[in-house]
């Protein structure tokens, strides 16, 4: 399907205008096929472009967004060893860049010309991964899941500004400098770039107690690691490296209708 929605400025019950707009476009296709009697494969893939957004009461507008999404699952049931086998595998990113330099938002915010005479930014985000689960067990009887999944991100902001600072012969006392202006281009307030990577096992069990009440009981153990390709001054010392997760539950559902 595709999709295409656009807006413009809205104007308050006050009266007032508020400078807010954009143009979103949207496309998504699905495709599943069964290979035989017992295994079917399904692909899905999404696409969003997103041009011209202004965000009220915000420092950045965004001037592109592009966002790929893409899914394969494969499945296969009915085996001598397993009732059902399910691997999906998917893959993400969006990027954008934007700016705070368009009239409106100077207008909505006027400190940002007291703040910096230029701000950009531009963002890149990925994630990818995979789950494989094994069952045994029919829909509505008992029945046992155990798997594995992993999931990576990678992420990276970039906020670059244009100032200047007056340092008059005080501060300049201070700091060992000369009085002056001091003009800066290009400052950067990142976020570095940075790797996430949580491989975990789980494992799941369904038991129907009653033809209306089902209990769900289940466990899964992660590995969490993090890296950073430049270090920030204590960046590291936020959070070790690599974490060990663990966790449990015990949920129920109750059917009321017939």
């Amino acid at each position: 399907g595709y999709g295409h929605r656009t807006g413009n400025d809205y104007t308050m019950g006050n009266g007032q205008e508020i400078p807010t707009s954009y143009n979103s476009r949207d496309l998504d296709f699905a495709l599943g096929f069964d290979l035989d009697e017992y295994r079917s494969l399904e692909f899905t893939y999404l696409r969003l472009d997103q041009t011209g957004v202004e965000s009220p009461g915000q420092f950045f507008d965004i001037n592109f967004l592009v966002t790929d999404a893409v899914e394969l699952t494969y499945t296969v049931r009915d085996q001598v060893h397993f009732d059902r086998l399910s691997v999906e595998g998917w893959y993400n990113r969006t990027r954008f860049e934007g700016d705070a330099q368009r009239a409106g938002k100077r207008a909505q915010i006027p400190s940002i010309p007291l703040v910096s005479d230029n701000l950009e930014t531009d963002v890149d985000s990925m994630s990818t991964g995979f789950s494989g689960a094994m069952s045994w067990g029919q829909d509505g009887e008992t029945q046992l899941t155990l798997g594995s999944d992993m999931r990576f991100v990678k992420q990276e902001l970039n906020e670059l500004n244009d100032f200047s600072v007056d340092v008059d012969p005080f501060l300049a006392g201070i700091l060992g400098i000369a009085p002056g202006v001091y003009d800066f281009m290009d400052a950067n307030a990142p976020i570095p770039r940075s790797f996430w990577s949580n491989p975990g096992l789980f494992a799941e069990l369904d038991v129907p107690a009653t033809d209306r009440l089902s209990l769900r009981t289940g466990a899964r153990v992660d590995f969490l690691s993090t890296d950073v390709t430049k270090d920030a001054p204590g960046l590291s010392s936020t959070l070790p490296s690599q974490v060990p997760l663990d966790r449990a539950f015990l949920t129920n559902h109750l059917r009321t209708d017939d």
